[in-house]
């Protein structure tokens, strides 16, 4: 698949004048929703040469509304997150707003959001089409649909330098419930952000129905079982007693539903009984098959796993055995390497010290893995059960760092939210605390995290009294902390109190499994959930390629590749995105990259040197290398090969 050109710039603008001098649209210049939108905003009197000035929601009303969307933005937030990281370096905001246009939360690249608030692209501000003309956020909502506006496809002449794609979001009776926006300069454009945007907001589409019905049983289902667990099944949820409450839209279409209507039930959907289903998921596989009762057809079914502390209850009222497990599922230490024995190493290293209570500082460049690694080492913790709480200390504005991480009592300050707010470290207590970029934490904050640390009690800002905490604390930096120390960035107290263990973690340039972990991280990503093949031309370029952005800009590209594939599992090198297809190759004739060989070279230097030093005792060399002895043999034989 080739990458879909960029429109005319200049032929949009020419199409622009004409329309605002004459009235009429140039046909086959834009594309038929703009026509409609240019021409809803002509009759409501939207001013195409200036912005219409309306005032930002007072800091007491935008509170009121962020309290009454708190559910969405809850669910909205991780995943916002994500999108935000694969974005990085493109120079893109990313928008959450309420159905009415209103923006509640925004992600993204400091300059551009500096220079977003020049056109009041920030919280606080309403951008339904009415009030600011053609944009993909206003556009999306009248329209109903996921909409591109490129431009001059704008109505008003100072946002002609914005590219905005936005995706709505529907609750499960078809209202709209919010928009996804991903905006940034039309310079910087790329085909593939609107299907970023649909990913992300049918992901948070899914969750927000499991939030609403958490207590309730919501079975995903499809006619396909590798597809379950997708963004391609539907869901329904269903009541402790079998009677339906809600599907989504794929589901409604699965089992051929108009609106529910009359009290449905379980029985009335499927052969056999709810009590039968409930059995079958404590002793049987829990993907299963159930037979359609009108039209005789089989679906595949499972219960949906998605949010913490989702427990649906039995008809007995009793709640089930297991609980459902957090909203991502994540790899343990051991299924992060795929052979690389600096990623092993690390891996058993710290396996030695989970559930002693003692800190880990995780090194290495951006986008190596450090959070992933981290929820590993969490999910293979006694804190397992406890919530993940993630802060990144370069990412809260250094006004707002103390609130958040401490949380507020109500009246703490002006424009402080009404009945306080727990800060990040308490939502962190009986699990792990993971603070990303520790070496950009305000120096004056350090001696209160430090005090936490040490005494474990917090005292939100307005509070009198202090409030107990528990947690296992991990940190992740890409920049030394010791030489921050010496230079007087970083307290050296602090530092040796978070310094329990450390982790460099590599590079993926300098990663020898990455033909592996290239197969695995596509495989994750298949939408489709059929096997994906990779062609030799298009791995060779994948592992030629220098990977400034390490494994988090490599699922960027894994994803985008296969969301341009022609059948969606097969990617070529015109898959990939531009600055890997014309990156320059250092030798075409090897697909393996020539830094490859030298650090298998030098592992296996490193084996040779460890036997050597035991004096060919295999188990004492395994223990020095920190891997397994297993692992060891498998190497030593993969060299002879």
């Amino acid at each position: 698949m080739q990458y879909k050109p960029l429109p005319d710039v200049a032929l949009i603008r020419r199409a622009h004048h004409r329309f605002l001098d004459t009235g009429t649209v140039t046909r086959g210049v834009v594309p038929d929703m703009i026509e409609r939108s240019w021409l809803r905003c002509a009759g409501q009197g939207v001013q195409s040469d200036k912005l219409r000035e309306l005032a930002k929601l007072a800091r007491g009303d935008f509170d009121d509304q962020h309290e009454r969307y708190a559910g969405l933005i809850e669910v909205a937030e991780p995943v916002m997150q994500t999108l935000n990281q694969q974005l990085q370096g493109t120079g893109s905001i990313v928008l959450l707003c309420a159905p009415d246009g209103l923006i509640l939360r925004s992600h993204g690249d400091a300059d551009f959001l500096s220079r977003a608030e020049q056109v009041a692209l920030t919280p606080g501000v309403s951008w339904a089409e009415d009030q600011k003309g053609t944009n993909a956020i206003g556009t999306a909502i009248v329209e109903r649909a996921p909409v591109v506006v490129y431009g001059a496809q704008h109505y008003v002449e100072t946002n002609h330098s914005l590219t905005c794609s936005a995706a709505p979001l529907f609750d499960a009776s078809g209202a709209l419930a919010a928009v996804l926006d991903i905006t940034g300069d039309y310079r910087s454009h790329q085909s593939h952000t609107l299907a970023l945007a649909r990913m992300a907001s049918r992901t948070i589409e899914r969750q927000m129905f499991l939030r609403t019905h958490r207590s309730a049983f919501v079975l995903q289902l499809h006619r396909q079982p590798n597809y379950l667990g997708s963004l391609f099944d539907g869901r329904a949820a269903f009541a402790q007693d079998g009677q339906l409450l809600a599907v989504d839209q794929d589901a409604r279409e699965l089992l051929n539903l108009g609106p529910i209507a009359a009290p449905w039930r379980f029985e009335d959907l499927f052969e056999g009984h709810f009590g039968d289903v409930l059995s079958k998921l404590r002793t049987t596989d829990p993907i299963f098959q159930i037979k359609l009762r009108r039209g005789n057809g089989v679906l595949f079914a499972q219960i949906a796993r998605g949010l913490p502390g989702a427990t649906p209850v039995e008809p007995s009222g009793r709640a089930m055995a297991t609980t459902a497990p957090p909203a991502v599922s994540h790899p343990e230490l051991d299924a992060l390497h795929f052979g690389d024995l600096r990623m092993e190493q690390a891996a058993r290293r710290v396996m030695r010290v989970v559930g002693h209570d003692i800190a880990i500082i995780l090194e290495g460049e951006t986008g190596t893995g450090k959070e992933l690694f981290s929820r590993a080492v969490h999910a293979s913790g006694p804190r397992r059960s406890g919530p993940f709480v993630a802060i990144n200390c370069a990412a809260i504005p250094e006004g707002l760092i103390e609130s958040e991480l401490f949380g507020y009592e109500d009246g703490a300050f002006t424009g402080a939210r009404r009945k306080g707010q727990a800060g990040r470290l308490q939502m962190a207590h009986s699990g792990t605390l993971f603070l990303d970029e520790i070496g950009d934490m305000p120096l004056a904050l350090q001696p209160r995290l430090l005090r936490v640390l040490q005494e474990r009690e917090i005292t939100p800002l307005g509070a009198s009294q202090p409030r107990r905490v528990d947690f296992h604390v991990i940190c992740a930096s890409h920049r030394d902390l010791r030489e921050l120390v010496a230079a007087g960035a970083f307290r050296e107290d602090l530092y040796y109190r978070l310094n329990g263990l450390t982790v460099r973690l590599p590079a993926l340039r300098e990663r020898s499994d990455r033909e592996a972990l290239i197969h695995h991280l596509a495989q994750r990503e298949s939408l489709t959930g059929a096997q994906v093949k990779i062609s030799d031309d298009a791995m060779a370029r994948l592992l030629d390629y220098e990977w400034p952005g390490n494994v988090r800009q490599l699922h960027a590209a894994l994803r985008t590749a296969l969301a341009l594939s022609a059948s969606g599992s097969d990617i070529t090198p015109e898959d990939l995105p531009e600055d890997i297809q014309t990156a320059p190759r250092s030798n075409t004739d090897n697909v393996v990259h020539a830094a490859v060989p030298r650090l298998a070279e030098l592992e296996w230097q490193t084996i040779q040197q460890a036997i050597q030093a035991n004096q060919g005792n295999m188990a004492a060399a395994a223990r020095q290398l920190g891997i397994g002895r297993a692992t060891l043999y498998r190497k030593i034989k993969g060299a002879s090969l």
